[in-house]
């Protein structure tokens, strides 16, 4: 069959189905359960698609990838026509009519996807994406969720398949329709919740897959999800919700607004879980895809202090009726809310990933995670939130200990090193003038100090504590380019690391 006569199919079956608009028996998914008499589709749509599906299959059969493509394209199309017919059988949060065709669609892509035939299993993706998105346009939730199941499954025979190129595909619609619901779509849909789980368990699938997962392979596979640099990653999901909700809460558009932050909240309600099970898989196969989430926590964490930051400048409404008087106790539950999200993403994710590393001998990715434990509490002392600071230095300490105290860790100096981090915090809450931060910085630096010096009285390095004020000051000086340490340098004066180490030094500690 050629592309013209295909055409023709496709412009035949598209004035049929507008023609029978409204009168087209298409059951609904829930009749076969409560109605199985009723369950009888339209014969002239069934055989027209039963000879495409029967074209595609001879075209499988064959190898042959551009008829099955161009049979694809003609249920996509036909798909996206069936959104402006309604079928005898309403159904809501559905449309029959589409899901009847995108079945056809599905079988397709799948055989496809089974046979290997990458060019159909790469252009279907993107058929399921736009049907998935276009669903969540038109408010159509089931018939959203089922494009979305279709597309882990997809997902799931290319990870057997061990085919990346394929599983990049449907991660990256997965991540489209991600961004599209959390931006568009109703609260209270569960759209982003089962997406958020569907691309949490692909990543976690392709971490036990052979192939393993170093940079190169992060990015043919799940990279779309968790890398910060794709467009419609979780991050960048994330940010594009943020610059919406800083944007519309200075209009007076409250509607949009109360969506757009009960989208966030519904975003990041389990987000710390599925981030720290998905870390510590990355752990145990000391996988490049721990250097992508920390980017992206990163990256999540600096959009919440941004985001906090930009509802606090709002001014203040001024109450004069009912629904201004609820937009301002919105805003109040919403910042708290915000905080709550800094606190579990930074504390519960870490508190597990941590551990994880030394429970499995698994310390690569170690010096990078304390790092931004520094910076989390830099976010923290910024806003206020001294349990978030004390619980990053603490972090920091429990793992400065491990490092000190673990015979199979070959470098001496490692806890050392990492320790200055600590006096970082310490400095820079002595610069922000939180005191309580200061006293445990302190207390905490002076006693792995001793540890050290107790464990190697005779050892000396550039990296101790001896000298570690020193550092501290010719880094100040220096060119760096890490979120922390630019931080650390645009804050801290000479005088507060003076006046840190001599807190430190005092005799009576």
């Amino acid at each position: 069959m050629t592309r013209h006569a295909l055409n023709e199919i496709r412009d035949l079956i598209s004035q049929y189905l507008i023609a029978r608009d409204r009168s087209l028996r298409i059951p609904s998914s829930t009749m076969a359960l409560f109605s199985p008499s009723e369950t009888r589709f339209d014969a002239v749509l069934t055989r027209q698609l039963e000879q495409l599906k029967s074209q595609a299959g001879r075209g499988i059969t064959n190898s042959d990838q551009e008829i099955v493509k161009e049979v694809a394209n003609v249920l996509a199309e036909l798909g996206g026509v069936s959104w402006k017919v309604r079928s005898y059988f309403p159904d809501h949060g559905a449309n029959p009519v589409t899901g009847f065709i995108s079945a056809y669609l599905w079988g397709i892509i799948r055989d496809a996807a089974a046979r290997r035939l990458d060019d159909v299993a790469l252009e279907g993706a993107d058929h399921l994406r736009d049907l998935c998105k276009g669903s969540i346009d038109r408010h159509l939730y089931l018939d959203a969720r089922m494009e979305a199941e279709r597309l882990d499954q997809l997902g799931n025979l290319s990870i057997i398949n061990l085919n990346d190129v394929v599983l990049n595909a449907a991660v990256r619609g997965l991540s489209d329709c991600l961004l599209q619901n959390v931006l568009f779509g109703d609260y209270g849909n569960h759209i982003t919740k089962d997406l958020l789980e569907r691309l949490t368990k692909l990543s976690r699938l392709r971490l036990s897959s052979p192939l393993g997962l170093d940079m190169n392979k992060v990015s043919y596979s799940v990279g779309p999800f968790i890398s910060v640099a794709e467009p419609s990653s979780l991050a960048q999901a994330n940010i594009a919700l943020v610059n919406a909700i800083a944007k519309t809460s200075r209009t007076d558009n409250w509607e949009v607004l109360t969506r757009l932050r009960s989208s966030y909240r519904e975003l990041h309600d389990r987000l710390w879980l599925y981030l720290a099970e998905l870390g510590i898989d990355a752990v145990k196969k000391n996988s490049f895809l721990l250097h992508y989430l920390n980017s992206s926590l990163e990256e999540i964490v600096k959009s919440h202090v941004w985001l906090l930051q930009a509802t606090t400048d709002l001014p203040v409404i001024e109450v004069a009726d009912w629904e201004s008087a609820r937009e301002q106790d919105f805003r109040e539950s919403f910042r708290k809310k915000i905080r709550g999200f800094i606190s579990w993403e930074t504390t519960s994710v870490y508190s597990r990933i941590i551990p994880a590393m030394f429970e499995h001998k698994q310390l690569g990715y170690l010096d990078q995670t304390l790092e931004l434990q520094c910076l989390f509490a830099f976010w923290c002392t910024d806003l206020g939130m001294v349990d978030g600071a004390k619980s990053a230095s603490q972090r920091i300490l429990g793992a400065c200990t491990r490092l000190l105290e673990d015979e199979t860790v070959a470098d001496t100096y490692r806890s050392a090193r990492q320790s200055i981090l600590i006096a970082q915090i310490g400095t820079y809450a002595l610069a922000k003038d939180e005191d309580e931060v200061v006293t445990l910085a302190v207390e905490q630096y002076r006693g792995l100090r001793n540890k050290f010096v107790h464990r190697y009285p005779d050892e000396r390095f550039v990296g101790d504590f001896e000298s570690a004020q020193r550092d501290l000051l010719e880094n100040r000086t220096s060119m760096l380019s890490d979120s922390h340490s630019s931080k650390f340098v645009s804050t801290v004066k000479a005088e507060h690391i003076h006046a840190f180490f001599q807190l430190v030094n005092q005799p009576n500690g």
